[in-house]
């Protein structure tokens, strides 16, 4: 079985490596072909998590991972490490009262 994730460096203001921002791949074309966002998530974390392993991935740094609203509506952040996690929300995420409630809650 092959297993594709791509992973961005996100450095800090010093240039050092702080985390990795985790991509959906499906091919060894490193290229997004514009999948169902929500699979692309599941399929990240899936990945990241249970086939490869989060610290085969990110070495002990953080792993920036990617939510469309409906994962960010759902309850999957329940099983991610808040240590090593840190939920991206996507830019064409409408910012609604309901979804600034989501970000408050997950920010405690």
């Amino acid at each position: 079985m092959n297993v594709f994730l791509a992973r961005q460096p996100i450095l800090n203001k010093f240039n050092k490596l702080f985390g990795y921002e985790l991509l959906f791949r499906d091919s060894e074309k490193n290229i997004y072909q514009n999948e169902d966002g929500d699979k692309a998530t599941i399929e990240v974390i899936k990945n990241s998590f249970v086939n490869i392993g989060i610290d085969k991935v990110v070495g002990g740094k953080k792993a920036f991972i990617n939510f469309t609203e409906n994962i960010l509506k759902s309850d999957i952040f329940m099983v991610l490490p808040p240590e090593v996690v840190i939920i991206e929300i996507l830019e064409d995420i409408e910012p609604t009262d309901k979804i600034i409630e989501l970000c408050k809650g997950l920010k405690k």
